[in-house]
């Protein structure tokens, strides 16, 4: 289908556009889509953004910009600005995309609140670091973190999301988990940290988005939907494991919220967002639409009960007002239930 970034994240943060660009015109070559998390989406969001349009402008790549949705620290008019961004890479022939994710809370894993040159070395070193009390001061200055909420110390807006160690504290602020343990917050990170035998698996959500943003992108007809994670099973080898609070819920939440509750979108173009709009961009054949001759992905649903039933504690919940669900003209949910049959299939790029 094409190729990602994640030029936010550890090893992708050290990368540059030079870095990029050639991959880039690799997939130009073959006509599929480039998707980034661009860099930056708060105090210097037009940087990330400018980027990612730039490096599309020089290779001739279709461009993806994934959630579209600037973070805690981005100035009111940041949207706005973005869409000029875009509006004036188009009129130079680039082709761009971008979407949302349909809630204000913004998942990831704990440890890439830690600066690059802190993430080098894999666990093991990042151990060593977060034991020596003078690295940890050191980590703590970081004029750059991931999420601003931190530098502006507001923890009471960050919860801890996955923990297997320190499961009872899932739920609870940093402000909350600190005051627990009688240390600071940036030291309860630190320790929560140690404590996991899998670090990166520790995941903390935050009130990151504004849901002004996410109306205004949404007002746009090229703006898609997307879930932004993955569901994963609540049984098996990762069971124990979530890919973010929203894996369950995240479809019936658009649909409840911006199309029933506010009226952002009609329900045929809320559909249209979340199924033929994403199948034309990524160049899926026979798929997004009902039509005779298509493969037979099908949801039915109650628009009037549609709704998200997930929960920091329940993650794992499927949606409510959904009866039926049939992958590839196979039930995988019968009257609201999941069925043994798994009739999904990987899709290839001009082959399905």
């Amino acid at each position: 289908m094409g190729f990602s970034s994640g030029l936010e994240y550890w090893p992708g943060k050290l990368t540059s556009a030079e870095h990029v660009v050639p991959l880039c015109e690799v997939a130009a070559k073959h006509g599929v889509l480039y998707a980034t998390h661009v860099r930056n989406r708060d105090v210097f969001y037009d940087l990330g953004f400018s980027e990612a349009l730039a490096t599309a402008r020089v290779s001739g790549v279709r461009l993806q910009i994934s959630h579209l949705q600037p973070k805690f620290g981005a100035p009111e008019n940041a949207v706005p600005h973005t869409l000029e961004l875009i509006a004036s890479a188009r009129k130079l022939g680039v082709d761009v995309g971008f979407d949302v994710i349909p809630h204000t809370w913004a998942h990831t894993s704990m440890m890439q609140i830690l600066p690059a040159w802190a993430l080098e070395g894999g666990e093991d070193a990042i151990r060593l670091r977060l034991q020596d009390p003078v690295q940890r001061e050191k980590i703590k200055q970081n004029p750059s973190p991931m999420w601003r909420l931190v530098s502006a110390n507001r923890w009471q807006d960050i919860v801890l999301l996955y923990s297997k160690a320190n499961a009872a504290s899932v739920g609870l602020s940093f402000d909350e988990i600190s005051k627990q343990r009688n240390v600071s917050p940036y030291d309860c990170v630190f320790d929560l940290l140690l404590e996991e035998e899998e670090m990166a698996a520790v995941l903390w959500t935050s009130k990151n988005f504004s849901d002004d943003d996410i109306r205004l992108c949404l007002s746009q007809p090229e703006c898609g939907v997307i879930s932004d994670t993955l569901a994963l099973a609540p049984y098996g080898v990762l069971k124990e494991h979530i890919g973010s609070l929203s894996g369950y819920g995240w479809a019936a939440r658009f649909l409840q919220n911006y199309v029933r509750e506010n009226a952002v979108l009609s329900l045929a173009e809320g559909i249209r967002r979340l199924t033929a709009l994403p199948a034309e961009r990524l160049g899926l054949k026979q798929r997004g639409q009902l039509r005779e001759g298509f493969y037979a992905d099908i949801t039915v649903f109650d628009p009037a009960l549609v709704k998200s039933e997930c929960s920091i504690s329940q993650p794992r919940v499927y949606a409510s007002g959904i009866v039926h669900v049939l992958v590839n003209g196979v039930f995988s949910m019968f009257e609201g239930q999941r069925t043994e049959s798994d009739a999904g299939r990987v899709l290839r790029f001009n082959r399905d």
